[in-house]
């Protein structure tokens, strides 16, 4: 009799897909090897946005039981992750992931730390692993000694230099993780990884899909830090990370000018102080005058207010 009063619990995982079905079949894989109480309910929703391979194809064959939701266009991180997060509203999910397919989850209790976490933890609104870089993936790979490699650190928090509005990953680039052993409270969250309570969302909305593709997840952890919520660091927790599989070779390129040079802009005069707002302003002016090509076109789509995707990239 005892088991009917037991409270299920359904846990949405949305991962999200362009043109590499390996990773996606692979990251699938380790969530569905994840050890959960009995209680709960795991679902894996894979949003492809828009392939042009036969990702569809080959992931349905993987794995025909999860939810896959091929959109008719490519809808950015921001909104490839809200078509998830919308359908996962409507099967009326408790906790939400949202996570990047080029990702290794080989902690098999990982989702139960953070979930467990976020669950235990009333005012806080969404939690985050450590990420290490994947072994092979380093930046500065050449640094490190054969044992180090896969002990590198991507991401042990997020700090915001709100003077500047630049944001960057704390440990980035260390293989000391000794130093961040404790459960803590992070500027902001990184899209790599997050992992949301379902009131959360429903009180500061999803993604803001002006960005299309970065600083979306800087964006809505302000939103849930505003609304009062802590956003907590949770370094049990443990993935790695195939970094800039998702974006590919463009990243630090033309992508990465034009995206972060335009996002910085939308986000700094949404959130930042009224000094740091005017120093963004003038180096507005300055980068529409000298800056490369792709920063022209992000500054000047900003003050058109062109958001979301640019099509010629």
């Amino acid at each position: 009799m005892r088991d009917q009063f037991i409270q299920f619990m359904k846990i949405c995982a949305i991962v999200l897909n362009y043109n590499l079905p390996a990773d996606t079949i692979s990251v699938v894989a380790d969530l569905k090897k994840q050890v959960l109480p009995k209680n709960w309910k795991l679902e894996i929703i894979v949003v492809d946005n828009a392939s042009t391979d036969n990702s569809i194809e080959k992931i349905r064959l993987a794995y025909p039981e999860i939810i896959l939701l091929p959109q008719p266009q490519n809808l950015g991180v921001a909104g490839g992750y809200n078509a998830g997060l919308k359908y996962a509203l409507k099967r009326n999910a408790d906790f939400f992931i949202t996570l990047n397919n080029d990702l290794i989850i080989n902690q098999k209790d990982c989702l139960e730390i953070l979930v467990t976490t976020l669950k235990n933890n009333k005012k806080s609104g969404a939690v985050v692993p450590m990420i290490y870089f994947a072994k092979g993936f380093e930046y500065h790979g050449l640094r490190y000694h054969q044992a180090e490699l896969g002990k590198v650190i991507w991401y042990a928090g997020g700090i915001i230099d709100w003077n500047n509005i630049l944001l960057s990953h704390r440990g980035v680039d260390k293989t000391n993780s000794r130093a961040y052993q404790k459960i803590e409270d992070t500027d902001f969250i990184t899209g790599a990884f997050m992992v949301f309570k379902k009131e959360i969302l429903k009180k500061v909305g999803l993604f803001d899909e002006k960005y299309y593709l970065y600083l979306e997840d800087a964006d809505l952890s302000q939103r849930i830090k505003r609304a009062g919520y802590r956003l907590l660091f949770v370094p049990q927790a443990k993935i790695s990370h195939k970094v800039s599989q998702t974006s590919g070779n463009k990243i630090g390129g033309e992508l990465n000018d034009y995206y972060i040079t335009r996002n910085r802009l939308l986000f700094g005069l949404k959130y930042a102080g009224l000094r740091t707002k005017i120093a963004l302003l003038r180096e507005a002016l300055r980068l529409l005058s000298s800056g490369r090509s792709y920063q022209k076109e992000a500054v000047k789509d900003f003050f058109l207010l062109k958001f979301g995707r640019k099509n010629t990239l």
